[in-house]
């Protein structure tokens, strides 16, 4: 019985023996390894002195083997080394890349609105010349949708006429113009722009060519850096100081900037982002423009504030081949008397007239005693009367083009204007034409 018991526990421990050595394999083997063994070990085994295999990365790719395949291997489920310091930036909004498609000529706008996407939005507000009183709006861009530029008219002292806007979007190249009713607008392509401010029609232009600039071609704009810009055309001469600012929009006053001197508003002048502070503007013969920027200050988002950026408006209506209505007398009624002359019941015929004409190829605002007072378009002719027997005139172009010295006309004489002031006496008038605005 005893002897049965222990050939039991032998069978039993034995057992238990074979399963944990085919359990743990090659790992436990105990013993001097085969002859065989030795020979695969010391085959295998690298020599002292020899060099470590090349890294398929450090090595130059195969021909016909793309690097990346040769690379895959070692950086599958691998990530990349980070510096424990770094700190991932901001992202660039998806807008920041993508080139502004051109508007289509004569074909109405079908864009989505403006949906409130934040509590609040950083607005830049600023002013673009005295004789041409505009306020200029400027909302940063979000995370889906481009920044937007508003130009709102605030006198007849333009060409535009009072409430009249211009706006622009970072994805459209080009601006539309829009009635004071807030519903009706048509397209202005870029280099349209200036024909639009200084004649009132909408003509595409040929950009003039910038003379060579003395520095060296400039690297780009980093960000938050400041940098003073000069440009010089056989229009005019025009330096500015930018900033890079992230989604402040900039570029699109610059691209209204270069629109205004006939420059094209490419990358390299204009890049995403680089938001003009100031602008001086300096004409060839002369007269100067200037732009400022204000200030920013963060605004609610609401839906009626943002419709003030819709490009087109809500409940659009397009206006091919028109422009706004315009008032071509720009001063206030019971001003403009003293050159138009006021009807009195005891006197019912009016003071000797004076004659003013437009020989000239640009629309004329016409100051009368040093107050603007009214526009006279080319070839066209405006009577005018004085109580006193002679009245002071000056002309200007817009857009500063030329700002001629006053002239002092007396009754019974025609002032004609063309580059220069030319006096006609009465016998030699010629037939008067009926002054219309286009």
């Amino acid at each position: 019985m005893k002897l049965a018991c222990q050939r039991r526990g032998l069978r039993l421990s034995l057992s238990l023996s074979l399963l944990a050595a085919s359990a743990c394999g090659e790992e436990f083997r105990s013993g001097t390894p085969s002859r065989d063994e030795q020979q695969v070990v010391q085959a295998d085994a690298p020599s002292p002195d020899a060099l470590p295999e090349p890294d398929p990365l450090d090595q130059a790719p195969q021909k016909g083997i793309p690097p990346q395949k040769l690379a895959s291997k070692r950086l599958e489920n691998q990530a990349p080394l980070k510096d424990p310091g770094d700190k991932p930036g901001p992202l660039a909004p998806r807008w920041s890349s993508a080139a502004p498609l051109p508007l289509r000529r004569g074909a109405a706008l079908n864009l989505p609105r403006l949906a409130v996407e934040k509590a609040e939005i950083r607005q830049y507000e600023g002013s673009l010349g005295k004789h041409l009183p505009f306020s200029l709006e400027l909302r940063e861009g979000t995370e889906s949708v481009g920044p937007r530029l508003r130009l709102v008219s605030q006198t007849n002292l333009n060409l535009l006429g009072k409430s009249v806007e211009l706006r622009a979007r970072h994805e459209s190249a080009g601006f539309i113009v829009l009635w004071p009713d807030q519903r009706s607008y048509r397209e202005v392509p870029e280099n349209a722009v200036h024909s639009l401010l200084s004649e009132r029609r909408v003509d595409a232009s040929p950009f003039l060519p910038l003379e060579a600039e003395k520095n060296a071609p400039l690297p780009p704009l980093q960000l938050g850096e400041r940098r003073a810009r000069l440009l010089k055309n056989a229009l005019v001469e025009m330096s500015w100081t930018v900033k890079m600012l992230p989604r402040s929009g900039g570029h699109l006053v610059c691209r209204l900037l270069m629109g205004l001197v006939r420059a094209q508003p490419t990358p390299q002048l204009c890049p995403v982002d680089a938001l003009p502070l100031e602008a001086s503007l300096a004409w060839r013969e002369g007269a100067t423009l200037s732009f400022e920027l204000r200030g920013r200050k963060n605004i609610p988002e609401t839906a009626d504030r943002i419709s003030r950026f819709n490009f087109p408006p809500a409940l659009a209506i397009y206006k091919p081949g028109e422009l706004p209505p315009f008032s071509l007398i720009v001063e206030d009624p019971s001003e403009a008397e003293r050159w138009q002359g006021k009807q009195d019941l005891a006197q019912p015929t009016l003071p000797p007239s004076i004659f003013v004409l437009n020989q000239g190829g640009f629309p004329l605002l016409v100051e009368v005693d040093s107050s603007p007072a009214f526009w006279i378009f080319p070839g066209a002719e405006r009577e005018l009367h004085s109580s006193k027997g002679s009245l002071s005139l000056r002309v200007q172009q817009p857009l500063a083009r030329l700002k001629a010295e006053a002239i002092q006309v007396k009754d019974g004489q025609k002032a004609a204007f063309d580059g220069e002031w030319t006096v006609l006496d009465e016998e030699s008038q010629p037939p008067s034409v009926r002054n219309s605005s286009p």
